[in-house]
């Protein structure tokens, strides 16, 4: 929506939701940037795309800890999903407290008035996240988001995708989602474990399935949230739900505070796998 070159961009201006007390949060704090959704067909952009951020980090072993590398990072990954058009509805909601709104406004009157950004701050359990590991943050900012995003409130399905990530093909991922789960599988031919970095899911089968993983994470004694995630779909039908095609993942690992490329070898040879275990799993 334009008036002359100038983009108009509407902020907040609704009521939040009611707080849901989910252990760990007393306020939600909640910015909302539109731009011009009215009208739209409802399709699988429709399905919003939750980022998960912690520019403060609490985590241990966690390699890019400077809190501007991070947000700079973050920044970078919005803006690049924001040029994929994957998604119309992007929730980007921070575990530790830092308030990304002005930034991603600024951001959001620069791109794409098609997209409307959400921003969601709140604290979580640091000392927990510290003892359990970031897989125990992560857990914990996807409820905040579930209970507290607007966006997320009106659909029955989400996108979630790690901070200072983005996937280049994700609207092929979404074209192929089966209205229940698009998980990415690891681990040889034969899965060991669930790659959360990236991820397609329905509402209910998070809450049937995921939604408690994070509170067996202990990453000393390396049960990391992939096993946990991988444990608890054990014997529903999983290989109906793998992924395909593999997620083309890029950018900067937290964690490891490395660039990311996903092989193309290894992503061929990972949907070939993904093939055979979907028919396997009829």
């Amino acid at each position: 929506m334009t008036d002359g070159s100038r983009k108009k961009v509407s902020c907040g201006g609704f009521k939040p939701p009611p707080l849901i007390d989910i252990g760990f949060e007393r306020y939600p704090r909640q910015t909302v940037f539109s731009a011009g959704m009215s009208g739209m067909k409802r399709s699988e952009k429709d399905i919003p795309l939750i980022i998960t951020s912690a520019i403060k980090v609490n985590a241990n072993r966690t390699q890019l800890s400077d809190c501007d590398e991070r947000l700079s990072r973050t920044l970078e990954g919005v803006r690049a999903w924001m040029s994929i058009r994957a998604f119309r509805r992007i929730v980007v909601c921070d575990g530790s407290g830092f308030d990304m709104s002005r930034s991603l406004l600024q951001l959001n009157e620069s791109g794409d008035t098609d997209i409307t950004i959400e921003a969601l701050c709140f604290q979580n359990d640091a000392p927990l996240v510290m003892q359990r590991g970031k897989g125990y943050g992560e857990g914990q900012i996807v409820q905040h988001a579930l209970a507290h995003s607007r966006l997320v409130a009106e659909a029955d399905a989400f996108t979630k995708c790690t901070a200072k990530l983005w996937v280049t093909n994700a609207a092929a991922c979404l074209r192929h989602y089966n209205g229940t789960a698009a998980l990415n599988l690891s681990g040889g031919f034969i899965p060991t474990c669930v790659d959360t970095r990236f991820y397609i899911c329905s509402k209910a089968f998070y809450g049937s399935y995921l939604s408690g993983c994070h509170l067996s994470v202990d990453e000393d004694r390396h049960q990391y949230l992939e096993h946990c995630f991988f444990e608890s779909i054990m014997g529903t039908r999983m290989y109906q739900n793998t992924m395909f095609p593999t997620p083309t993942i890029v950018g900067v690992s937290g964690s490891m505070g490395t660039l990311h490329q996903s092989s193309w070898r290894n992503n061929c040879i990972k949907d070939f796998r993904n093939v055979a275990l979907h028919l396997i799993g009829r």
